[in-house]
């Protein structure tokens, strides 16, 4: 049978208390974030007048997404004490720690809905320069967090780097999972349990991976970053786009976020432009705000980073 709307509907606002309690989505909404962005990926943003997000198995470091799955299998099997008396209930519990087990042939994170555009709350930073600007000619895309509100079946929050509260989340998780399970079960009282059992693990799946990319390892804390995290919806598909990436093809969704004032045509709310660190910056900036006054934006929108540039 399939799960009813309303219990679907509780599984996301599960998902939506967690990224709460990560704290992750209070925003101020003058807050200016930066995207880190190669020249030919600033020359996309402007001629598409979109960002593009990326499939979560098509990220730089895909270990991120492993990062928050293990500790969500570990909440899971260290909850099986709590249920040796209860069969239904430890049967289940096996069965999801099957079902989230790391396949390398077929890892989880390449079945998920999600994408992600990435932001940083750091300005002219120099080690994302050097990560996601392409080397020299790199430029990051600076918008307010108001302006990025708004994109269907989205959301606009901060990652989090707490490793503590992550093995909280994730143990509230797994003990949600056998809850949600067995009150669904009591509820619905279907013919099949087990059949009832896969469903459900689907369902959660979806719901509770919209939080996994919000949680990074307290490593990569310094790039202080904030994501748009973007469920692909029926609408989107045929706006897929695919490009090659060093061993890979990828996948990316444009998003456009509506104005909070309309312009016709659409333009991107592009609040600046800062031209990172190379050996023309100048040439690059008059360049950049030429490109800009022909698409309708105002030239003053560009500076110059004042981090030397170094030939090495």
């Amino acid at each position: 049978m399939a799960i009813p709307a309303d219990e679907l509907q509780r599984y996301t606002d599960f998902s939506v208390e967690l990224t709460r309690d990560l704290k992750s989505i209070a925003i101020p909404p003058d807050t200016i974030l930066w995207h880190y962005t190669s020249g030919s990926g600033l020359l996309g943003i402007i001629d598409s007048m979109s960002v593009f997000s990326t499939h979560i198995s098509c990220l730089n470091d895909t270990s991120e997404f492993r990062y928050s799955s293990v500790l969500f299998r570990e909440a899971l099997a260290s909850l099986r004490g709590s249920y040796e008396t209860d069969p239904i209930a430890l049967a289940f519990l096996d069965a999801a720690v099957g079902y989230f087990a790391e396949n390398p042939d077929y890892p989880a994170y390449t079945s998920v809905n999600q994408f992600v555009a990435c932001f940083s709350e750091e300005e002219n930073d120099l080690s994302q320069w050097r990560a996601y600007g392409g080397g020299e000619n790199g430029y990051a895309v600076g918008f307010r967090a108001r302006d990025l509100w708004g994109c269907e079946n989205s959301m606009l929050a901060r990652v989090s780097y707490d490793e503590n509260l992550h093995r909280q989340l994730a143990k509230k998780a797994a003990e949600a999972t056998v809850r949600f399970f067995l009150e669904g079960l009591a509820k619905c009282a279907p013919s099949e349990k087990a059949k009832w059992g896969e469903e459900f693990l689907e369902a959660w799946q979806r719901a509770i991976s919209l939080v996994a990319p919000l949680v990074k390892d307290p490593a990569f804390a310094k790039e202080r970053e904030c994501r748009i995290v973007k469920s692909i919806g029926p609408g989107d598909f045929a706006k897929l786009r695919f490009m090659q990436k060093g061993s890979l093809i990828c996948r990316h969704l444009p998003l456009s976020p509506p104005l909070l004032m309309a312009t016709d045509p659409y333009r991107l709310p592009i609040a600046r432009i800062m031209v990172g660190p190379c050996r023309h910056p100048i040439i690059s900036r008059n360049s950049i705000e030429t490109l800009l006054k022909q698409k309708g934006y105002p030239a003053t929108l560009v500076s110059i980073s004042k981090i030397p540039y170094q030939v090495t």
